[in-house]
């Protein structure tokens, strides 16, 4: 489906890197801590895609990962700093929607981000950290209720319900985007 958007930008979670380029499709920006397919990261970094690499604790031995990116700059979920920037969010999901409010995106449509108990495959979540995920996921989902009342962009899902989110079937999407 989304092959058919070539001229929409689309901002994925690392997360979804691998499924998109085992799909031929190229992501423009990629919101990140590193704990994506690292052979898909490495192979979308030396495109023109823009990696918008978020820094914490755990992930300090994954940052050097991002010298293999043509483009990238960095994220802090704390107060911002030289050229490290913080556009909001929690996990690589919702700091996605976090960054295209930020740049005032006219219309963000959120596909694939579940909310519900069951992870993805492409989620890398092991099974004693399940629990964390799905604290992590009610975290994010109540930042982007918050966005909600807060962004110029209007927001839609294909997932379970998000408030202030228009829930919309894949086969409105061309409608919404035109």
């Amino acid at each position: 489906m989304l092959k058919n958007f070539k001229k929409e930008l689309k901002i994925v979670a690392d997360s979804a890197v691998k499924v998109l380029v085992e799909n031929g499709i190229n992501p423009d920006i990629i919101v990140t801590d590193l704990d994506g397919d690292k052979e898909s990261l490495i192979k979308v970094g030396k495109t023109d895609s823009i990696f918008v690499v978020h820094a914490h604790g755990d992930n300090i031995v994954r940052l050097n990962l991002a010298a293999n990116f043509k483009n990238y700059v960095g994220t802090t979920q704390s107060k911002p700093f030289k050229k490290i920037q913080n556009f909001g969010g929690f996990t690589d999901g919702d700091r996605a929607v976090f960054l295209a409010s930020h740049f005032e995106a006219k219309k963000i449509i959120l596909f694939g981000m579940d909310f519900g108990e069951k992870i993805g495959i492409y989620s890398k979540t092991k099974v004693n950290d399940r629990n964390t995920k799905l604290k992590k996921l009610r975290k994010a989902k109540s930042l982007l209720e918050w966005l909600a009342k807060k962004t110029r962009s209007q927001l839609f899902t294909t997932s379970i319900p998000i408030d202030g989110f228009e829930k919309i079937p894949y086969g409105k999407i061309n409608i919404i985007i035109t």
